[in-house]
């Protein structure tokens, strides 16, 4: 089955939400504790961006099946209208670059007072984030699947290079006592031989030692005194 990339479409979209989640809580960073509003619109754009950052990760150098790529291809583009929302929200609860001019710091002072702390702006960003979260879970929930059954595949492709491993090893240490084996009986029969050889030389040598060495018997000796002629 042939493997395919995640779009770069939604590797943007992505680097979108996961910049604009982030930005947001910073500079909510400073009313947290304040109230309660404000802090549950922060765990939740927090939880959409560790979702958003865990998908990139997943997606960051790999290949997936082509149905895999459609559920986070899709998912993530249906959030396309609610991180583009999240983006122009944070545009305009941050506060304008300081340029030490009255103008700039009465139009800060405005923004601080008027937007990022109403009820009306809080639950906004806590309604985009749960409208996204369905389709971030089903994305995340996909890649997460993929990866656990392909991790499943490699480990029984493990599993079964290692048997087979074991198998080729026990049969070459079968091989090496069988022909270890065969050595000693080889040794063990070259051992007989020569037992058998020098048992033979050794009668041999007693015999003929016994040959050159045997006492005549007395009774054959003539003692009888003999007549000698002088002449």
């Amino acid at each position: 089955m042939a493997e395919l990339g995640i779009v770069s479409s939604v590797a943007g979209l992505l680097s979108l939400g996961i910049t604009v989640c982030k930005g947001i809580l910073v500079y909510y960073d400073q009313y947290k504790g304040q109230q309660d509003d404000i802090d549950i619109m922060c765990a939740s754009v927090e939880r959409v961006g560790k979702i958003l950052l865990a998908i990139s990760s997943l997606i960051t150098g790999r290949k997936y099946t082509q149905s895999v790529v459609d559920i986070v291809n899709s998912s993530i583009a249906a959030c396309q209208q609610g991180l583009d929302d999240l983006s122009k929200k944070l545009g305009k609860i941050r506060t304008l670059p300081p340029d030490k001019t009255l103008d700039t710091k009465f139009a800060n002072m405005k923004r601080k007072l008027k937007y990022p702390l109403r009820q009306s702006t809080l639950l906004k960003l806590r309604e985009i984030c749960d409208d996204m979260k369905d389709n971030l879970d089903l994305a995340l929930a996909a890649l997460n699947m993929y990866a656990f059954l392909d991790f499943s595949a490699c480990q029984e492709d493990q599993r079964l290079t290692d048997s087979s491993d074991a198998t080729i090893i026990a049969q070459q240490r079968l091989d090496a006592l069988t022909d270890a084996s065969s050595v000693v009986t080889k040794s063990i029969g070259s051992i007989e031989t020569r037992v058998s050889e020098i048992t033979v030389g050794v009668g041999t040598l007693l015999s003929e030692h016994e040959g050159a060495y045997k006492i005549t018997d007395f009774h054959d000796i003539d003692l009888r005194p003999r007549r000698c002629d002088f002449g």
